[in-house]
């Protein structure tokens, strides 16, 4: 009630309160989230990989909102890229364990879902896409070039690489 009070998103508050509940019983963490994803019935796995990507970008999101940035529309605009980054980086990071994660029996988003390469790169190059259009409604001065850099060159460069594509 308290995260909600304080305007934590929905799904990862219910995570959160999950967790706590469960090792204030005396719990584990891995018993905890068998227990949790037994509780959403079939397609759980991939329905916590959802709920967990959107955690991640929400929790970004709320990150830009932060910003220290007078503009309220520039500020949203922030909080998107930085919601936009965050996916990407959730995502990029996935693809990279997929088959660790694998071998190990460990949570893998893309494992849970049978993502294929093609999936994983319209995900990818649309979290960017995303968090590029944000970016280019701020219409930065001082160091554009960096972030632009980072957005446009850089996390497209290293999708190419991890999805076995070019190198440049």
């Amino acid at each position: 009630c308290v995260l909600c009070v304080k305007k934590v998103n929905v799904l990862l508050a219910i995570i959160i309160s999950t967790i706590f509940a469960g090792l204030l019983s005396g719990m584990n963490v891995k018993n905890i989230m068998d227990i949790f994803i037994s509780g959403m019935g079939g397609n759980s796995e991939t329905a916590l990989s959802y709920i967990l990507l959107g955690a991640f970008a929400a929790t970004m999101s709320q990150i830009g909102l932060l910003a220290p940035i007078d503009d309220m529309l520039k500020r949203k605009a922030f909080a998107a890229m930085c919601a936009g980054l965050g996916r990407w980086i959730y995502l990029i990071d996935a693809w990279d364990d997929r088959a660790d994660d694998k071998q190990t029996g460990s949570y893998n988003a893309f494992n849970i879902a049978g993502a294929d390469r093609e999936r994983a790169e319209i995900m990818l190059f649309n979290s960017i896409k995303e968090a590029e259009s944000a970016y280019l409604l701020l219409k930065p001065v001082d160091d554009g070039g960096i972030i632009e850099n980072i957005l446009i060159n850089g996390c497209g460069l290293r999708t190419r690489r991890a999805l076995g594509g070019e190198n440049d």
